[in-house]
């Protein structure tokens, strides 16, 4: 246990592990405090229990309070927006965050053409003139229609409740997307450890460089927040994620790990809101939506953002469901109005957001597009709406062959990015698709877990089928063309790389949006399961027994007794520990804990114009994503402009050679740092990507002096005269 009370914003952090239990609490607080603390004494017990308890709390606080921040950050404000403009949709909270964040993807650019710097204040500002806006129009443009419900549509039984049962029963499905969210949260919290704890990942380093220079840079906009890092001056970079980031308290390391665990109790949120769509009215609506718990059962949204770090792309994954709901509030448009104005607002709101957190998403709308598709059929089939419906047949056509365009000229460069992992067959692709198994090889393999939701899906596309449901019929369509594409990066082909280029050939990227199908046919099963069940006791229950009411619980605990086994089995926290422990792991320690508290105490003692220059596979860029200095290389890929090139090839000739000294002069560098350790960036290399980094690692170091070393970490300055 380490108490780290200068590296977040609350007074004390305790770094918890799963290993930190009460036990060992005990023996802590027992060795400590000598031998008053007598266990066999049944009061002085007592209190060291209860001391033990105190510590559990605070450590869990720090946690607490960041998800908390985060949460509220990524809700409230479309929130507002979206109530003030009396957006007539169930379930505001479920589409806020795509708004929120089309909201600050605008103040960022508003405020990078005015020059004033993004940040807290101007951000505050923009929310207020939004919210003043968005209540303008819900008074006057779009007054004739009332402002959404509290509670969604009710048996008229119900109706007769008091209106706080009512509002809480309307709440009631919130607050289980909430849990349902914690089923991933928790495991990953006690395996992550210290809120401040440092993910390490290569997409990981980019992302914490990619923050502090927002901070630092007050540049929001897409195409110039980050061009410092490419050293261009304009490189286009959809930064949503990194917005949210810089504005959350903490280092870099406390927002980065807050969002990432925020974000995965986001998703079911988000899908509470689409299932509300997607979903028949009726009284067992409720009930069905329970089939939210069957989301932790599987394993590739956790695997994508703990372990891979891929944290843009899962935030703009658990934002995909909301994506969809506007879709089909639009479609289910009751009002002109709302279908041309309001709803087409909120749904370009809802895009921009997601395509600022991250584009790719656009290419998982395949698990919608088919619903798209077959309403322009039929429209196309009344005459009355024929022209309408064959615009919108043109307009798709357009975009897949726009698409296919894109695919045939990009396909090498991305699809061979990732080494495909083969199979013996098309079957055991398949078989590692549906069953959700991710790429960790580490990971248990717990086939048994997704057996239920995808017998409760298959009903769902049984009942969709029979009723001619629209959305029902398309998303199952959409589903089997996500699982056609998953499973063909896992068979050695030419159709693999065609189709998954967009996901750089990984196919655990579309994993979030398997699950996200799975689950909505999942609550059509389910609910159908519930309705014939009613109907099966009604005619077999007396009128008024008791007896038919039991059906919704009994319902509950089926989904329950599904989800506990993946609830205990300890496999997201294996996936967390990964990246944010890999000397538990088979994973390359990229900073070591002792490396991390080096630069961290060092860089207390730079000075403001400090530029830190050395290999970034050593943890340079650290120096300014937790010491907020400039560095040379700030992120772990080799350089792309010319003169960093140079100076990472040729450092040590730059006495000898004028245009190296040219270079290295045109850095700015004042600072070396070398890491000499074993976990160094050249242990586990390949001998071509030690080269690009050969004439730096290889700068002689005995005429400098040295500014702080602590065992294998040394930190130099650095005096560069051509």
């Amino acid at each position: 246990m380490r108490v780290r009370g200068d590296r977040h914003p609350c007074p004390i952090v305790i770094r918890a592990t799963p290993a930190v239990t009460v036990r060992s609490l005990l023996r802590v607080e027992h060795y400590l405090r000598g031998s008053f603390f007598d266990c066999a004494a049944p009061w002085k017990r007592v209190i060291v229990e209860g001391v033990a308890v105190l510590e559990l709390i605070s450590s869990a606080l720090p946690w607490a309070s960041a998800i908390g921040c985060t949460l509220a950050l990524l809700i409230l404000p479309g929130w507002g927006v979206l109530a003030l403009a009396r957006v007539p949709m169930r379930r505001l909270y479920g589409v806020a965050p795509p708004v929120t964040l089309a909201m600050l993807t605008v103040i960022g650019a508003l405020a990078h053409l005015v020059g004033i710097p993004f940040g807290r204040p101007v951000v505050m500002a923009g929310f207020l003139l939004m919210f003043a806006l968005a209540a303008i129009l819900g008074r006057t443009v779009w007054r004739e229609t009332s402002a959404p419900e509290l509670t969604p549509t009710e048996p008229a039984e119900s109706a007769s409740r008091p209106r706080y049962l009512r509002i809480a029963a309307s709440m009631a499905p919130a607050l289980l997307a909430l849990l349902v969210g914690l089923g991933w949260a928790v495991p990953s919290v006690r395996a992550i450890g210290s809120v401040d704890e440092l993910a390490q990942s290569f997409d990981a380093f980019f992302h914490h460089s990619a923050i502090q220079q927002l901070r630092e840079g007050g540049d929001a906009f897409p195409l110039t927040a980050l061009a410092p890092l490419y050293h261009a001056e304009t490189v286009m970079y959809p930064v949503g994620w990194h917005s949210v980031a810089a504005l959350l308290p903490g280092d870099t390391t406390v927002a980065a790990n807050s969002l990432v665990v925020a974000t995965l109790m986001l998703l079911p949120l988000t899908m509470l809101t689409m299932m509300d769509q997607v979903l028949p009215p009726g009284r067992a609506r409720r009930v069905s939506l329970t089939a939210l718990m069957f989301m932790p059962a599987f394993l590739t949204f956790p695997s994508v953002t703990l372990r891979a770090g891929l944290w843009p792309y899962s935030l703009a994954a658990a934002l995909l469901p909301a994506l969809i709901a506007a879709l089909l509030h639009m479609r289910h448009g009751r009002r002109a109005d709302d279908r041309t104005s309001r709803s087409v607002i909120v749904l370009l709101a809802v895009i921009g957001g997601t395509a600022a957190t991250h584009p790719a998403l656009a290419f998982a709308l395949l698990l919608i597009v088919p619903v798209l598709v077959i309403d322009a059929i039929v429209l196309v089939r009344d005459p009355e709406t024929r022209r309408r419906g064959v615009t919108l047949l043109v307009v798709y056509g357009v975009a897949a062959v726009a698409l296919l365009g894109v695919s045939l000229s990009r396909f090498d460069s991305m699809s061979t990015f990732f080494g495909r992992m083969s199979s013996n067959s098309p079957l055991m692709a398949l078989g590692i698709v549906l069953t959700d198994r991710p790429a960790y090889q580490a990971l248990p393999f717990a086939p048994l877990h997704v057996i239920l939701p995808w017998i409760f899906a298959g009903i769902g596309v049984l009942v969709g089928i029979r009723r001619r449901s629209v959305p029902v019929i398309g998303m199952t369509i959409g589903l089997g063309a996500v699982v056609l594409v998953m499973t063909s990066a896992l068979i050695p082909g030419p159709l693999g790389p065609l189709l998954t280029w967009p996901w750089y050939g990984d196919r655990e990227r579309l994993g979030p949006v398997m699950v996200i199908g799975v689950i909505a046919l999942a609550g059509v099963g389910l609910q159908e399961v519930v309705i014939v069940a009613e109907r099966l006791r009604r005619r077999s229950s007396e009128p008024g027994s008791g007896r038919r009411r039991a059906t919704p619980v009994i319902a509950l605990v089926l989904v329950a007794l599904g989800a506990t086994g993946t609830l205990t089995s300890g496999r997201t926290s294996i996936l967390a520990e990964a990246t944010y422990h890999p000397e538990r792991s088979p994973y390359k320690v990229y900073v070591a804990e002792a490396e991390e508290d080096f630069i961290r105490a060092t860089s207390q003692e730079l000075t403001a114009d400090a530029v830190v220059l050395g290999d970034p596979r050593d943890g340079t860029s650290m120096f300014s994503a937790l010491g907020g200095h400039e560095v040379v290389f700030a992120y772990l890929q080799p350089p792309l402009d010319i003169p960093r090139k140079r100076v990472a090839r040729y450092a040590d000739q730059y006495e000898d050679v004028p245009r190296v000294c040219a270079a290295l002069a045109s850095t700015g560098a004042n600072y070396l740092y070398r890491d000499t350790s074993a976990d160094s960036g050249r242990s586990g290399a390949t001998a071509e990507q030690n080269e690009e980094f050969a004439g730096l690692n290889a700068l002689d170091t005995s005429e400098l002096e040295l500014i702080a070393q602590h065992g294998p970490y040394a930190l130099y300055r650095l005096d560069v005269t051509c």
